[in-house]
């Protein structure tokens, strides 16, 4: 009786510091995850520029960008003071503002064409690459990246305000002796471009001028230190998982049943981590929008959150796979899985149809996680 104690307590002792190590890799799995695929996202310009690329087919933030730019071409041309002048009086006083707003729009809407062409399109990828490589430079510290004195990233927009100036030119707002410049190349450096134009058109313009307003300071100064701590966390974060799950399963008495939990677990905690993402959007949206860019800071998440969904739910998928393989290697009698394997798909595929992804995978989670509650002790015995 005695004897047998000591090697009883040994074995409780070992289930429980598995235990222990299990639950740690299971957090570990999850924040490694997290961070690793935003790390593998976000920072990466090629990838960035594949995720946000799309963005810009998006009718609302074409209007957005558009009307914002139009508004600055109007106050930099000062369209409602020539108007002014040249009509004078108080005639001149009271329909100058409408003038001006009509110009506004016409702007705009030459803008809105512009960025909406088969043209535009083959420049904007080139556009978000441009702006994409600057703002992982800033993000990760190198101040020499930015253009303007306030901090603040901006999306270039001065290639379509080139074309839309050419327009305009036509049109015959913009005198025909005005000599524009080539705005159409994207690498060319903002300030450089906004000088030339400054110079053409005979006017000071400000350094932001063509610049949309992506992030504010407070946001980019918060960004920088999360992305420095990525940087040093995401290798350790990744190898720790892999270290607590080998561990675990070393020290555990059932190995099999530690591979289950561990499977389960990390699961469940990864597969619900992009619906909220989702449900976090609007409050990260307006933390990082300008005022009156919601639309495009919106536009712009949905796309990462996209893209780093995909990747946590193929890791939830693969954690999922490793507890069902687990299970069913525990079994002597593949009836005591095949059951709740079958009930498993059929829900996975209902869930999927009817409501999406995440749902499905959450589903298929539990499904799994309550047959190894219900059919464990059968397990045990099988493995006894």
């Amino acid at each position: 009786m005695s004897s047998s104690a000591p090697p009883a307590r040994r074995s409780r002792g070992r289930s429980a510091a598995a235990g222990l190590l299990g639950l740690l890799a299971v957090l570990a799995i999850l924040v490694a995850s997290v961070v690793g695929t935003l790390h593998a996202v976000v920072l990466s310009p090629d990838t960035l520029t594949t995720v946000l690329a799309p963005v810009g087919a998006n009718p609302q933030v074409q209007a957005v960008v558009a009307d914002r730019s139009a508004a600055k071409i109007v106050t930099q041309l000062d369209i409602e003071g020539r108007a002014q002048s040249v009509i004078g009086g108080r005639l001149g006083a009271l329909m100058a503002p409408a003038i001006a707003r009509a110009v506004q729009d016409r702007i705009a809407s030459a803008i809105e064409g512009a960025l909406g062409s088969a043209a535009f399109e083959a420049r904007w990828e080139q556009m978000v690459h441009a702006s994409a490589s600057v703002a992982i430079k800033v993000l990760k510290g190198d101040s020499a990246a930015v253009t303007t004195s306030d901090g603040v990233i901006y999306l270039n927009v001065l290639p379509a305000i080139g074309s839309t100036l050419d327009a305009l030119k036509t049109q015959g707002i913009i005198d025909a002796s005005v000599q524009l410049p080539d705005l159409s190349d994207p690498a060319t450096p903002a300030q450089r471009a906004i000088a030339m134009l400054g110079s053409a058109l005979g006017i000071s313009l400000p350094p932001d001028f063509g610049q949309v307003a992506i992030a504010q300071t407070s946001a980019l100064e918060a960004a920088q230190g999360a992305v420095s701590t990525f940087d040093a966390a995401t290798p350790i974060l990744i190898g720790l998982a892999i270290a607590l799950v080998i561990a675990a399963v070393a020290l555990a008495v059932d190995r099999r049943a530690i591979v289950v939990r561990i499977g389960i677990g990390a699961a469940l905690l990864v597969a619900v981590v992009p619906p909220l993402l989702r449900f976090a959007d609007p409050a990260i949206s307006s933390g990082l929008a300008s005022p009156g860019l919601s639309v495009v800071a919106s536009a712009l998440i949905d796309a990462i959150v996209d893209a780093v969904s995909w990747p946590l739910r193929i890791v939830a998928a693969v954690c999922l796979a490793a507890a069902l393989v687990a299970m069913a290697g525990a079994a002597a009698k593949r009836s005591t899985v095949v059951l709740p394997g079958l009930v498993g798909v059929v829900v996975f595929i209902a869930v999927w149809v009817a409501v999406g992804p995440d749902a499905a995978l959450l589903a298929l989670g539990l499904v799994t996680a309550g047959a190894w509650i219900t059919g464990r002790p059968r397990l045990a015995q099988a493995t006894a």
